[in-house]
């Protein structure tokens, strides 16, 4: 998908309700409702997820 003047690339892709929904790697996502494409922007907020390592403490 080409949405000038940047390329998209999409991390999921599905319909629900007679929408298309394209979700991008840049915080945004897309959708389609038979005429016309639409950007949303995604809350960065939404996006941070804690970290899950071991932080090397304590047995594995």
């Amino acid at each position: 998908m080409r949405s000038a003047p940047f390329v998209l690339q999409p991390s999921a892709i599905f319909a629900q309700n007679d929408k298309l929904y394209v979700f991008d790697y840049g915080l945004r996502y897309y959708t389609f409702d038979d005429e016309s494409w639409h950007q949303h922007d995604i809350p960065k907020e939404l996006s941070q997820r804690p970290f899950k390592g071991g932080g090397g403490k304590g047995p594995p």
